[in-house]
């Protein structure tokens, strides 16, 4: 595998994983915060993360 690839699956993966830990979405990458107080934004962190973390690992797996 390229090492371009292993970077992309493992920042992907990685991202996800600090998304859940931080249990919200990065404010300077997602407009959300333009909506105001939108109710579930914690759920929806989480689960972009779970998200993000099965495109890394997808990226990843071998065929």
């Amino acid at each position: 595998m390229k090492v371009g690839i292993w970077f992309n699956g493992l920042g992907t993966a990685l991202a996800g994983v600090l998304n859940i830990a931080w249990r919200a979405l990065d404010a300077s990458h997602q407009p959300i915060k333009s909506l105001g107080n939108a109710p579930g934004q914690n759920i929806l962190g989480c689960i972009v993360g779970v998200w993000l973390v099965a495109a890394g690992l997808a990226i990843l797996w071998r065929r």
